[in-house]
């Protein structure tokens, strides 16, 4: 916009319609901004998506080319975390 335009617009509205003017402006720019921003969201969900996609289809042929106990999963607890008596009993 022209200087003097603003100008004048402040000595005709005065400092409320010069606000008004500067949040207008202000959403505009944001939403600009935001459209831009959840664009490059978007691209960024796909290609995690189409990466996790892929890493599901390997480890599933990983895991079952390769089991010798398919039926069998075993887990091992540390010493910490073992359920045992904190105490023997008395017999």
């Amino acid at each position: 916009m022209d200087p003097i335009a603003i100008a004048a617009a402040i000595k005709k509205n005065g400092m409320v319609g010069l606000l008004t003017l500067i949040l207008v402006l202000m959403f505009n720019y944001f939403t600009s901004r935001l459209d831009a921003v959840e664009g490059k969201l978007e691209r960024v969900e796909s290609k995690l998506y189409d990466c996790l996609e892929d890493r599901i289809q390997t480890s599933d042929n990983h895991m079952h080319s390769g089991a010798k106990y398919p039926d069998l999963l075993v887990g091992v607890l540390p010493k910490e975390l073992k359920y045992e008596p904190k105490r023997k009993m008395a017999v």
